[in-house]
């Protein structure tokens, strides 16, 4: 269940003392928000008052197509929308940095919101602290962060982040990419190894020689809301995870797997094939040890390192150190 992003390009505010309000709040929810600012005020050097006359922050509950609360803004109509129960929580705009006009943080209004400050409530509810204090990150200029412990991690359709899988091939994140020289590209990460995969016939390929995963999550794309993968994910007993349309960013682990490759592998192509380019980049990027895990993928996906040109390098050096003194460089 996604939180929608706005472009911050990075934008900061100007100064360190802000201040907020929410919009037509009671008591308990502005109880909620003031915690949910004094946590930023924790962590950063950020100060926070709650002021109702032109806030630097303005916090308000929308619905479906809404309006900006602060009428001094050009626009009137918001051109996103809320689409009731289970789909966009939120969504929060950068930094303003005008005395005349509040940033604004929406909340929608359709979901069934647990204000209290307490972990006790019902499944189906959704605890507001934990929206509104990501939602508060964009306000101040923060984008998603796709490391899982973070605030700004994205949030999924089954309300929490997403939990760490048990092992390998447990939880797929696939999406497509491209075209690069007229070709798509399908992109799979395994959310524990953090192996990628690019393929052509993306999840057949896959499971040809990593087996049936337990979950697969995509976008709602028209190829994975087919009849045949449908099929495809109630023959093999896949739990099968979709994001909402237009708002993928809650696919944190395909989004990053997508960008990287598609960076990298338009460099990689100015100087090889196709072929040997998307060899060296998957190569290089499965010995490569990841931020998240600390390992490369390879460790954790094939339970041992690749043999890669370094460890050639060592060995001979082991065999003739004096190599190091006259160097290597004709090896």
């Amino acid at each position: 269940m996604p939180l929608q992003e706005q472009n911050t390009d990075t934008v900061k505010w100007k100064k360190t003392h802000l201040t907020w309000n929410f919009h037509l709040a009671d008591a308990n929810t502005l109880k909620l928000a003031t915690y949910a600012f004094s946590i930023w005020a924790a962590n950063t050097s950020l100060t926070f008052e709650r002021k109702t006359l032109n806030p630097d922050i303005l916090i308000s509950y929308r619905g479906g197509i809404h309006t900006y609360i602060d009428n001094k803004r050009k626009e009137t109509i918001y051109s996103g929308l809320f689409d009731g129960p289970g789909g966009v929580l939120a969504h929060a705009f950068p930094p303003m940095n005008d005395p005349m006009q509040s940033t604004e943080i929406h909340v929608d209004v359709a979901e069934p919101w647990h204000i209290q400050l307490n972990e006790s409530m019902s499944e189906n509810k959704l605890h507001l602290l934990y929206t509104l204090t990501h939602e508060i990150g964009h306000s101040l200029g923060l984008s998603h962060n796709y490391r899982a412990d973070s605030l700004m991690f994205p949030y999924v359709t089954d309300r929490s982040v997403w939990k760490w899988p048990q092992g390998p091939n447990h939880r797929i994140h696939l999406d497509f990419c491209g075209p690069i020289r007229g070709h798509m590209y399908s992109v799979i990460t395994d959310a524990y190894s953090k192996w990628i995969d690019v393929k052509g016939r993306a999840v057949k390929e896959y499971t040809s020689t990593w087996g049936v995963p337990y979950q697969i999550v995509s976008d709602n794309g028209p190829a994975f809301a087919s009849e045949q993968f449908k099929e495809f994910v109630s023959r093999n007993a896949i739990k099968h995870t979709k994001m909402v349309p237009y708002h993928p960013a809650s696919n944190g682990a395909a989004e990053n797997a997508v960008r990287t490759f598609k960076k990298k592998f338009k460099l990689l192509l100015k100087d090889y094939t196709r072929q040997d380019a998307l060899c060296k980049y998957l190569f290089h990027y499965r010995v490569t040890p990841h931020c998240t895990t600390e390992k490369s993928p390879a460790e954790l996906q094939l339970n041992r390192r690749l043999r890669t040109r370094l460890d050639i390098i060592k060995g001979i050096l082991k065999r003739r150190p004096n190599l190091i003194k006259v160097g290597i460089t004709d090896l």
